[in-house]
């Protein structure tokens, strides 16, 4: 069992549906959304854990144990529950002509959601019980979600871990476009089939509980027997919040500025020219803006010899620098940081779609917290 239980990525429900609304069709990547249950096999299934290292995004679906973890270990994490991602994805942000597949849920239920959402094109695909243990099934299933891509969204909701399953294949296929996302019974709460605990109870952590007097039946052992085993693995075994890469490259260019002018900084009382600074920011890759932000920064730092004035002349000079390629390695290089280093290259080989990709999970991010 790996040190971190899970690692999980700094959203909440607003940020990652602003996030969401803008990944568009041209990239493919897949949500995972973990609650308590999933924690308990994360720990128990290797297989289920390395569907969750192939995730692009991985948020905590589960109020109460956001609640549980601050007040055990005095910490906030954001929470992004599946079925209020759904919900506002379908409320707020999916547009009527956009492409949206369903897999999972009946036929009654994706005519319900088209009906009530305006959707015309919404694609649908409910495969049979127990599908994921027949290929000629599964490869089915594929085939419909790749037929109908790009999409905008692809709402894989066939319980876990069939729709992590399905969704990391989708990746390794390379086909599909679009933001997939593992998103459990939430269309039956979408659509009435199910209640959801009133808001109140959501607030505070308690949707488990009215679950259980819903249906205790069907939730006791899930909630009651096997749920608890949560406590000890929390205790034993720490969350992670990871970084984005892109945040990440942010960090290393901003230190490899910082790091390049120290470097060349002149004696005392000189002040450092836009040539040095233009040297610099090649070597770093980051965007105007950012370079500008950094001279604020250098400017308090003393590093270079700015008053307002000049600080306004520098920033039109920058805003009109022609940008220079992003070089992680060089970001890392320059600022001499092995394991940076050995992130960017690794972010090298991945491919194109390389600025919207994570840490690996073998490393830890530089400003990751730890839970537990």
């Amino acid at each position: 069992m790996p040190d971190s239980l899970c690692q999980l990525d700094d959203f909440d429900l607003p940020a990652f549906t602003r996030l969401a609304a803008g990944f568009g069709s041209d990239r493919y990547g897949f949500v995972v959304t973990p609650n308590a249950d999933h924690l308990i096999r994360l720990h128990d299934d290797p297989q289920f854990r390395t569907l969750y290292g192939h995730a692009d995004f991985v948020l905590l679906d589960s109020r109460f144990l956001a609640h549980v973890l601050r007040i055990t270990h005095g910490l906030r994490l954001p929470v992004c529950p599946g079925s209020d991602l759904t919900e506002a994805l379908f409320g707020h942000v999916i547009r009527r002509d956009d492409k949206v597949v369903l897999v999972g849920g009946s036929s009654e239920q994706a005519q319900a959601i088209a009906t009530r959402y305006g959707l015309g094109g919404l694609a649908h695909f409910n495969p049979p019980m127990g599908f994921i243990r027949d290929p000629a099934a599964v490869e089915q299933c594929l085939r419909f979600v790749e037929a109908n891509s790009p999409f905008r969204f692809c709402f894989l909701a066939v319980g876990a871990p069939q729709q992590e399953v399905i969704a990391r294949q989708l990746k390794e296929r390379g086909r599909a476009r679009g933001l997939a996302l593992c998103v459990g019974a939430s269309l039956n709460f979408l659509t009435g089939e199910e209640r959801r605990a009133p808001l109140w109870m959501q607030r505070i952590g308690l949707e488990w509980l009215f679950r259980l007097l819903q249906d205790p039946g069907r939730m006791a052992r899930r909630y009651l027997v096997r749920g608890p085993r949560v406590f000890g693995l929390l205790l034993a075994n720490p969350l992670e919040l990871r970084v984005p890469w892109h945040r990440i490259d942010a960090h290393v260019a901003g230190r490899a500025l910082r790091a390049v002018i120290q470097r060349k900084r002149p004696s005392a009382g000189q002040a450092i020219g836009l040539d040095e600074i233009r040297g610099a920011w090649s070597r770093t890759g980051l965007r105007q803006s950012d370079l500008v932000e950094a001279l604020r920064v250098l400017r308090k730092d003393r590093l270079i010899d700015l008053g307002d004035a000049g600080l306004a002349v520098a920033t039109v000079v920058v805003r009109s620098m022609p940008v220079p390629a992003a070089n992680p390695e060089a970001n890392a290089a320059a600022d001499g940081d092995e394991r940076l280093l050995m992130r960017a290259r690794a972010r090298r080989r991945s491919g194109p779609c390389a600025s919207e990709r994570r840490a690996p999970t073998t490393v830890r991010a530089p400003h990751t917290r730890s839970v537990g």
